[in-house]
């Protein structure tokens, strides 16, 4: 149940993201939430048996599953270096790295001795050494990033000026932070499995089942907090446009212009204005803000300037 809650936690950033993205960094996020939402659906147990039934059942999955996390992971840190860098074009070694990392990935995979389909390959593989090289270098790699990444949000933390980018740049490094410990967990389990160190092996187990959860909605609260906060954030504004909008109506007819249809709220709200003040040039203002209040067209004004006021 917890893996079902944690994994529609991160379909629902991965939706918040496809609808409310607005820069090339938000595509980013998108292409990386929704290959860590593939990877972490496809482990589901039901869905992981059924899938992996159908290519072989011998555990296909698994690998097909932690490739697409790595994409995942490497295409969001990807994301992060290039904000911070202001390089528009992702690095030769970035993807090389990437590619090496999974062909090596791939190579100890096919290493290992094919046993039929588990959905807990750690414990049914801990008799093969690859099996646990293989799981400790996937999560060294995350490790790794999710570091790194962290590294870069302390350092940025304090020139935020928005209080919503501060608090989303906190929840992104408490959750690299709970990816470390995740990372770490799984060599407990691991090498716990492969040398008979129960205790070892349970400590591995409890942190996992902690830090997981907490890495995916951490994570994901961090990278969707933005983008939601900025579509309130419009939206509220556009209610505002539309408001006084409204108020304009009456001194716009007394203009003799057709009435705005098309456009944004704010473009609408701008050419409204704009008709205004050449009505009053005109006619004067006794009569085109005949029954209107000098405050509504003040208040318009104020909202293009951006002077957003209730």
């Amino acid at each position: 149940m917890v893996n079902i809650i944690v994994t529609a936690f991160i379909w629902i950033a991965v939706i918040i993201n496809a609808f409310l993205w607005r820069t090339a960094s938000s595509h980013v996020t998108f292409w990386a939430l929704l290959s860590i939402a593939v990877s972490l659906t496809i482990k589901l147990d039901p869905i992981y048996l059924r899938i992996d039934s159908l290519i072989g059942s011998v555990n296909y999955a698994t690998l097909i599953s932690d490739l697409i996390l790595l994409a995942g992971i490497f295409t969001l840190a990807n994301g992060f270096t290039r904000a911070i860098s202001g390089v528009t074009a992702t690095p030769a070694w970035v993807v090389a790295l990437g590619i090496a990392v999974g062909l090596f990935l791939v190579l100890l995979f096919f290493s290992l001795r094919p046993l039929p389909s588990t959905t807990t390959f750690n414990i049914t593989y801990r008799a093969q050494p690859i099996a646990t090289i293989y799981t400790c270098l996937l999560f060294s790699i995350i490790a790794t990033i999710f570091s790194g990444i962290a590294f870069i949000c302390i350092r940025e933390i304090g020139s935020l000026q928005s209080p919503i980018a501060r608090v989303s740049a906190t929840l992104i490094i408490f959750g690299c932070i709970a990816a470390v410990a995740m990372s770490a967990s799984t060599y407990f389990m691991n090498f716990g499995a492969l040398y008979g160190m129960v205790g070892a092996a349970k400590f591995g187990f409890v942190l996992y089942a902690i830090s997981r959860p907490l890495t995916v909605i951490l994570l994901a609260a961090g990278m969707a907090l933005p983008l939601t906060a900025t579509w309130v954030k419009h939206a509220r504004e556009d209610r505002a446009f539309s408001i006084s909008i409204n108020q304009l109506r009456a001194a716009h007819q007394r203009t003799g212009q057709e009435l705005p249809s098309h456009g944004t709220p704010r473009a609408r709200l701008y050419e409204i204005v704009v008709d205004v003040h050449d009505g009053i040039v005109r006619h004067g203002e006794t009569v085109i803000l005949a029954n209107t209040p000098r405050t509504a067209l003040d208040r318009a004004e104020k909202l293009l300037d951006g002077e957003n006021s209730s």
